[in-house]
């Protein structure tokens, strides 16, 4: 029953993802990697190809799924903004993409 409740909840969040890139007219990067970063209550979905640029889809303080890019060379977020609790994120990448 576990399984299934955390299948359905990842579910959910691809659907919101596919809504949010409708509502603004962009399109996935053809060969992504993609990694559902979790510590507590926050979520993060992280997708990554072979640019210098990754995605980060999480919640904002609405609780709508918004985008956020990260430069993995530059270890910095696009324009200074960031998801809520961004250092989960931060620590994924050192640990994972260094």
């Amino acid at each position: 029953l576990e399984d299934e409740k955390a299948k359905k909840n990842w579910h959910q969040k691809f659907v919101d993802l596919i809504h949010l890139h409708c509502d603004q007219d962009k399109g996935f990067e053809a060969i992504p990697l993609w990694k559902l970063v979790q510590s507590g209550d926050d979520e993060f979905i992280v997708s990554w190809g072979e640019k210098e640029w990754c995605q980060v889809y999480s919640r904002n303080l609405e609780g709508m799924l918004d985008r956020y890019a990260y430069s993995l060379t530059d270890k910095r977020w696009a324009y200074g903004a960031m998801p809520l609790n961004s250092a989960v994120v931060d620590k994924y990448f050192e640990k994972n993409l260094a």
